[in-house]
């Protein structure tokens, strides 16, 4: 009962402010004090459905593009067109200010719900339950998913607010039925999102690899193995159907970009350079390094693939590994097969 009598005000405290104050503060810092000098031409309902509903790949991320225009639906009529950004009209000659804030409303609600889900996966699992361990991590995390946002999206704090909801789930050790029901829904959500679902797969691997890759002389899969397998098969029945359903044309990607990326634009040569320079300073210690290796291992395909056919200079590529890699190396002694560095 002491424990409890302790954790709580801190626990309430932490939610409160890194999962509702900051997070809001946050979003208007990003959406009122800055603006992004990328996105451009889809500040209006037209543009937004040319470019996400009808438009390459981005049809296919249909969860984040139809929430927003719900959400633009909810305060079209709102009398705020007097606290558009200045450049508004620049990058959007059509640019609504109601549909500016729809985002806005929309990607912090979010970014809200993301932060809540990591102050209770850390305040569970962290190998301690300290400032370090929980509140910066929390609070680094939003900044850096704040800051991503210079490339304003409808679909990218939904996918982290998923990414972060299935830690708790994919934590579980032998998972029941439920657990990894739970753990399905959330990634056939995310497949509706963003590709990023994958790396809850990467994820869940990365954690109980001891026993997904032993062998059992009783069964011929053991829990972890058969619901990685279940995970898997609603990542790949959720991502054909979308492609059944919408066409095949761009169905992966949009192009290859690979020599463009590293010829005569700087940009994507500074995002490139980024991300192995963030990741290698989860390697400083020998915490976690064996998982954390085994999770760069396993998310091959997606970071590989947006140094291939993405643009790295949008660095909000990189936050769904590192929100993962984070939660890896400060909650590793919760793991199955971790021990704490010696």
């Amino acid at each position: 009962m002491s424990h409890i009598t302790k954790t709580t005000p801190a626990l309430l405290i932490r939610l409160l402010s890194l999962g509702i104050i900051i997070p809001v503060l946050l979003g208007i810092f990003t959406y009122v004090g800055f603006f992004t000098n990328y996105t451009c031409c889809v500040f209006s309902q037209a543009g937004f459905e040319h470019q996400y509903l009808e438009s390459s790949i981005y049809r296919f991320r249909i969860l984040g593009s139809h929430l927003l225009l719900w959400t633009y639906q909810q305060m079209k009529d709102w009398p705020i067109a007097d606290f558009a950004p200045y450049a508004l009209k620049v990058l959007d000659k059509n640019g609504d200010p109601n549909f500016y804030y729809a985002y806005f409303l929309m990607n912090t609600f979010f970014l809200c719900i993301t932060c809540i889900a990591l102050v209770i996966a850390f305040s569970r699992h962290a190998d301690k339950k300290d400032f370090a361990h929980i509140d910066l991590p929390v609070f680094s995390l939003a900044l850096f998913m704040s800051f991503a946002q210079f490339v304003i999206t409808p679909y990218d704090t939904l996918s982290y607010c998923l990414l972060a909801l299935a830690i708790l789930p994919a934590m579980k050790s032998r998972p029941s039925v439920f657990n990894g029901i739970c753990l399905g829904i959330i990634v056939a959500l995310a497949t509706l999102t963003r590709e990023t679902a994958a790396l809850i797969l990467s994820f869940y691997f990365a954690v109980h690899h001891q026993t997904i890759l032993s062998r059992s002389r009783t069964q011929w899969l053991n829990n972890e193995q058969t619901c990685l397998l279940m995970q898997t098969m609603v990542f790949i029945l959720c991502y054909s159907l979308l492609r059944w359903q919408l066409g095949l044309e761009d169905a992966t990607h949009r192009s290859i970009r690979f020599i463009q990326n590293f010829s005569n634009d700087p940009l994507p040569i500074v995002g490139a350079i980024f991300f192995p320079a963030l990741v290698s300073l989860f390697f400083t210690d020998g915490n976690a390094r064996k998982t954390l290796g085994i999770f760069l291992l396993a998310s091959t395909p997606y970071w590989l693939a947006m140094l291939v056919v993405a643009y790295p200079w949008e660095i909000r590529l990189w936050v769904p590994i590192i929100i993962l890699m984070t939660f890896i190396k400060l909650a590793h002694s919760s793991f199955p097969q971790e021990k704490p560095a010696a």
